[in-house]
């Protein structure tokens, strides 16, 4: 009789199939971590897309159900419009009830937006304020507000017409690419 043979289960790795687990691991890692900064830097661009179109929305919805002019304007403190064309800095929106486009301490305020320091706005014109009238309009040329991270990520804009009809856009008004300055 032949004594047989018993085969013991394997208990661990060799390393030969350590260091080629770990090679595999560092290539999958190597590639995915610019693919998730990427992703990190395009929703930081849409969250500031979205926050900033909001308030412009809030603006125009307030001045037409209430009839008042309204005032979107560059804020860095949330209670006084700031005077500058920086608009990164955050923004004030308010009821300008005596349509002087400065915030009054009797005027009520309808919000404050800010960003995070890694996101720029670019605004195509150097508007100081941007009013709703009770109509709905803004009067003055339209604008463009190109929203960026500053580390990357695909830019959006807000196309602010002068009727104050506000739209999203990934181009520029005559369809060329956004430009992050």
């Amino acid at each position: 009789m032949e004594p047989r043979n018993h085969y013991v289960a394997q208990q661990g790795l060799s390393l030969i199939e350590f260091l080629v687990t770990l090679s595999i691991l560092g290539l999958l890692l190597g590639a995915g971590i610019p693919a998730f900064g990427e992703l990190v830097a395009a929703q930081e661009v849409r969250s500031a897309h979205s926050r900033l179109f909001s308030h412009l929305s809030l603006a125009r919805t307030t001045a037409i159900t209430e009839g008042r002019q309204t005032v979107l304007c560059p804020s860095s403190d949330g209670q006084q419009c700031s005077g500058s064309t920086q608009w990164q800095s955050g923004w004030l929106t308010f009821v300008d009830s005596n349509r002087n486009r400065l915030r009054d301490p009797d005027e009520r305020g309808l919000g404050y937006g800010r960003l995070p320091e890694n996101i720029s706005v670019v605004s195509s014109r150097a508007r100081r304020a941007i009013r709703f009238l009770p109509s709905g309009a803004s009067p003055g040329s339209n604008l463009t507000f190109t929203i960026c991270q500053v580390h990357g990520g695909q830019p959006r804009a807000i196309i602010l017409s002068s009727v104050g009809r506000a739209r999203s856009s990934r181009t520029r008004p005559d369809g060329s690419p956004l430009i992050c300055a």
